[in-house]
């Protein structure tokens, strides 16, 4: 359990902050594309002086960068909106099992002890049976399931692809300014 790993700190505000965890991503996904987008593709990639101006600053390889930049990281934000805001497959308390089921499960943690189906697990944390759980995830405070499973994996996908291309990128922007600065 989280608690006993931080004795220090009281269960209610450790719950708190692990609410508000999808939240303050939103402000570190700004914060890395921010910094990203200035220092490795405004500052290095700059059009050159003798063309004409244009909307933004740029050369066509800085325009291109700025441009799959913007959307790797946009394609993992909408991917985390999914992921938070989709019903991960959560059952419904008053379900009754099929008739021909012929010893049907109940969730004893579920108020009113309602039926669960196979591959449904309960999540202590949701306080709700899921179906086909994969696990309570902080990141989109939620738990991955059969409604948000492919959201959840997308967000993954597109948020490594992201990584690699913030770390490419800021790479590129140290080694410049480090050749910039021995000639």
């Amino acid at each position: 359990s989280v608690s006993t790993m931080i004795p220090l700190l009281p269960p209610e505000l450790i719950k708190w902050v692990l609410r508000k965890v999808p939240a303050m991503l939103w402000v570190v996904y700004t914060f890395v594309y921010l910094v990203t987008s200035y220092n490795a593709i405004y500052l290095w990639l700059q059009a050159p002086a003798h063309e004409p101006p244009r909307l933004l600053p740029l050369s066509n390889l800085g325009l291109l960068l700025l441009t799959s930049y913007t959307l790797s990281m946009s394609s993992m934000g909408v991917a985390h909106l999914f992921a938070v805001v989709c019903n991960p497959g959560v059952i419904i308390p008053p379900a009754a099992p099929p008739a021909e089921m012929r010893s049907p499960r109940f969730c004893q943690f579920c108020p009113g002890r309602s039926w669960k189906p196979l591959r449904a697990h309960h999540c202590r944390d949701c306080d709700a049976c899921v179906f086909m759980r994969h696990h309570h995830c902080f990141m989109i405070g939620n738990c991955v399931g059969w409604g948000n499973q492919k959201s959840f994996i997308m967000f993954l996908l597109y948020g490594a692809l992201a990584l690699a291309f913030s770390f490419m990128l800021l790479a590129s922007a140290a080694a410049r300014w480090f050749w910039a600065a021995c000639t």
